[in-house]
């Protein structure tokens, strides 16, 4: 697979020295911590999970308006968020983080504070409990106190 991504990109007009593809990584933080901005361009996502990892690493985020990712991932927030398939949109975006340090490091830091606090396991545990509360309210069911405990 790298070796055909390696070509492609050859193909692209790239030389070996403007991308390094760098296969399986172990320390993702370290990866993260190195980065100026972590792009995901994706067509379709699911969860978001490459984003919830730059939002926790504190990594600059530019990412495509699809799946999970703006639920996770506000626009001016946390992140700067393009509609999916506009390139020109994903390297002014990008251009903007470098050009603006600053304000892309606010954002990162922002983006850390969500994640530690509206996406915590703890918060999304406690949005379902509220959820399953509000269907056994409406049907007439008490939780036992030591549910909530």
């Amino acid at each position: 697979m790298q070796e055909r991504l390696a070509n492609d990109a050859r193909a692209a007009g790239l030389s070996p020295s403007q991308f390094k593809l760098l296969g399986l990584i172990d320390n993702v933080p370290l990866l993260h911590h190195a980065l100026d901005v972590y792009v995901q361009s994706s067509d379709a996502e699911g969860t978001a999970n490459s984003v919830l990892e730059a939002l926790a690493l504190e990594t600059p985020l530019v990412a495509t308006d699809v799946g999970g990712t703006t639920e996770v991932a506000r626009h001016g927030c946390e992140a700067l968020i393009v509609a999916k398939g506009d390139e020109a949109g994903l390297v002014e975006s990008i251009l903007q983080v470098i050009r603006h340090p600053e304000a892309a490091s606010v954002r990162a830091g922002n983006g850390r504070i969500r994640v530690e606090t509206e996406l915590s396991f703890a918060r999304r545990t406690q949005r379902i409990e509220s959820m399953y509360d509000q269907v056994a309210s409406k049907a007439g069911l008490r939780a036992p106190a030591s549910v909530h405990a």
